[in-house]
């Protein structure tokens, strides 16, 4: 899908009742600001490459099948320097620690995941631990 719309901007797919993988091709659509898949049947691993996309503001990947080994998307997402609005929650294979680096996010992001709320206190914890 990438590859061949590398000017894409705005993908939109949520309730769809898409069913498959994750399309691993996305972050290669280097212009994508956002990127919405929410209430489908996407299933498999969220690439660590969406940290590809410099430009994205909205990350929804709510309500599918989406996993993570210890969330380490979310570290990859710091490079997205104009993240405002992410949402993961609702895909139970997503589980582990919060990675520290969720530290260095996008200032102004909107966190809309409740268990990604519970985390943070959590490492906000381990990070004056640190220090």
């Amino acid at each position: 899908m990438g590859l061949s719309l590398p000017n894409l901007e705005k993908l939109y797919l949520g309730l769809n009742y898409l069913v498959g993988p994750f399309p691993m091709s996305i972050p290669n659509a280097s212009q994508l600001a956002i990127l919405d898949i929410s209430s489908n049947y996407i299933s498999g691993f969220i690439p660590d490459t969406l940290g590809n996309l410099k430009s994205l503001e909205i990350l929804n990947l709510e309500v599918n099948n989406l996993s993570s080994s210890k969330m380490s998307f979310l570290s990859s997402l710091t490079n997205c320097r104009d993240l405002q609005v992410l949402s993961f929650d609702n895909n139970p294979l997503i589980n582990g620690e919060l990675p520290v680096s969720v530290g260095n996010l996008s200032g102004s992001l909107l966190l809309r995941s409740c268990m990604f709320l519970r985390a943070m206190s959590r490492v906000a914890s381990r990070l004056r631990l640190a220090t």
